[in-house]
């Protein structure tokens, strides 16, 4: 019995979500399918104002099979209130990705993700050994949110890998 309590008490503080289980995380106000079980990282400062105060941190959410495929997602939360330019922002962030990798962007569409203005994007390194799709959603408000989806597959990934990853995209859902 005290093994048991053990394990339920371990659950209820330590939650994760078996690979096919939703993930939600109220904390950082998304859901989606990942196809794996997620690791959650600690928040880490992101950027600061002009005195070197943090005004936003950045954690990474991400499920991988290491060589084969990630599936990721990044949340900017801003810890002061800050005005978002929506347009500029939703480029920067897309733009800024798919450039550090230096990728090829294609497929780029303007979408709503429940409600809120987003980009959708394809990308592809250029020798192809890293192919995925994006997504930027920006939450505006007197705290905004950016949330950064990734999906990323190497040419060891199967059509299943690939089928995974397209849904684990899709379910991204604001909470």
């Amino acid at each position: 019995m005290r093994v048991l309590a053990a394990v339920l008490a371990f659950l209820v503080l330590f939650p994760v979500a078996a690979q096919g289980d939703t993930f939600v995380s109220n904390r950082f106000g998304f859901s989606a399918d990942f196809p794996g079980t997620p690791a959650v990282g600690e928040p880490k400062p992101s950027e600061t104002d002009s005195k070197g105060r943090t005004v936003a941190d950045l954690v990474m959410i991400k499920s991988e099979v290491a060589g084969v495929y990630t599936a990721m997602v990044t949340v900017e939360t801003y810890t002061v209130p800050t005005p978002i330019d929506v347009p500029s922002t939703l480029a920067a962030q897309s733009l800024g990705f798919v450039g550090g990798m230096e990728g090829v962007m294609s497929g780029v569409k303007s979408v709503k993700i429940d409600g809120f203005r987003a980009r959708r994007f394809h990308y592809a390194t250029p020798d192809k050994s890293a192919v995925g799709d994006g997504l930027v959603v920006i939450v505006t408000g007197r705290l905004p949110r950016i949330y950064l989806v990734l999906t990323m597959r190497t040419p060891q990934s199967s059509e299943e890998d690939a089928a995974l990853l397209k849904a684990f995209i899709n379910s991204f859902h604001l909470q």
